[in-house]
């Protein structure tokens, strides 16, 4: 009976010890893989997998392409020919959605990480945008600002990253990490929370995570402003840029039909009236004459190019930025005769949408299937009320209006 009862810890400690831990006993019991040729948030997130797990446990886990026979556990990071062999699919995974699942001896946090693929016409830096400019005057025979003038903006140079990298793979890793207890409440270390403990168990899990929003972005989208820690904590957050849904075009677009100088001297009745002149200096481009027939004609041919350039989800026709806030409004009698100023954060709205619905109408007779945005600021916040109803094509972005 003694023998028995001996033989039966001996068992019940084989097998505590044979237990799925991805750490035992502040020691590595897993290695990550990733695929050959991993992207660039799949080589992030394989290394904030790695670091966490660091800080947490004190283990340092190999990350590799192939396992290495030393560790009896694997954690797949991204897609891989090691997921597409478990039949572990990323279909459907859209807007950072992303699948944690696992098996006797395995752990995958997966999604899509497909890298930003930027267009031709779009500057990697400042020192590029001489070129895409020339280029785009040649493609449309315009002479309109270029409508993605500043994509570096979008780009971190000291780590290559682009705003618009998919992350799939890097949310489920975070998920994974919360799930351990680690918070971040503010970039860098001083405002992330990380628990201690010596061992980390292979989870029983199969969840997809999709998100309530296709859109979380955050302040702070110039990337050439920012430092990496801010990113990654927004990353961390699980936050996107919208370039899928909004495009990664300029805003307030109608200064870009302004901008140009050779536009400013030839047609100047594109421009507002303030104060008996016309306004071709407005933060630098200049400020919109709605009633001009020939800025209509311009604009929508302005338009036309940038779908049929570019690749983009949408297209801003908005107004440009601060003119409702400024009280600078065009003086011409047509202009004029659209305001209702005496309606707080309505006052330009019938004289605004009605414009942007005659763009819209317009532009749908050639591009049916493309869509048009517009910021609504300030005097052009409330719903105009002589337009019934908006075209199908013309989306409206609520931006943040500062009530008194």
């Amino acid at each position: 009976m003694r023998n028995l009862i001996l033989l039966l810890v001996f068992a019940l400690s084989a097998m505590a010890n044979a237990a799925p831990f991805l750490v035992k006993d502040g020691q590595p019991n897993a290695e990550i893989l990733i695929a050959e040729g991993a992207t660039r948030m799949q080589r992030l997130a394989a290394a904030e997998l790695r670091n966490y797990i660091e800080k947490i446990s004190g283990a340092k886990l190999e990350v590799r392409n192939a396992p290495s026979g030393r560790q009896p556990l694997r954690i797949f990071v991204g897609r891989s020919a090691h997921t597409d062999k478990l039949e572990i699919s990323t279909d459907g995974l859209e807007h950072g959605a992303y699948r944690i699942v696992s098996g006797k001896d395995w752990l995958a946090l997966i999604g899509d990480d497909a890298d930003f693929q930027p267009h031709a016409l779009h500057a990697h830096d400042i020192s590029d945008r001489a070129r895409v400019r020339a280029e785009w005057d040649r493609l449309t025979g315009g002479r309109w600002a270029l409508p993605i003038d500043k994509t570096d903006r979008r780009r971190h140079a000291a780590t290559g990253w682009w705003q618009d990298d998919r992350r799939g793979s890097l949310n489920a890793v975070h998920e994974f990490l919360r799930g351990l207890g680690v918070r971040w409440f503010m970039p860098g270390e001083l405002g992330e929370v990380v628990p201690q403990r010596d061992s980390i168990p292979l989870p029983k899990v199969d969840k997809t995570v999709r998100p309530d929003f296709a859109l979380r972005q955050h302040n702070s989208s110039r990337w050439d402003l920012i430092s990496r820690e801010e990113i990654l904590w927004h990353f961390r957050l699980g936050l996107n840029w919208g370039g899928q849904h909004l495009g990664l075009g300029r805003r307030h677009a109608m200064q870009a039909v302004l901008a140009r100088e050779e536009m400013k001297r030839e047609h100047p009745d594109y421009y507002a009236i303030w104060d008996g002149k016309r306004q071709t200096d407005y933060i630098g481009d200049g400020a919109p004459c709605l009633s001009s027939e020939g800025f209509f004609k311009e604009h929508v041919r302005y338009v036309r190019a940038v779908l049929d350039t570019f690749d983009e989800p949408m297209v801003d026709i908005g107004f440009p930025d601060n003119l409702g806030k400024t009280g600078k409004r065009c003086e011409c009698e047509r202009c004029v005769a659209q305001y209702n100023l005496k309606r707080p954060f309505g006052g330009l709205s019938d004289y605004v949408w009605g414009y942007c619905n005659r763009v819209a109408e317009e532009v749908a007779k050639t591009h049916p299937d493309k869509l048009l945005f517009a910021y609504a600021y300030q005097q052009t916040w409330l719903p105009p009320e002589k337009i019934e109803r908006l075209p199908p094509n013309l989306a409206v972005v609520l931006a943040t209006v500062w009530r008194h």
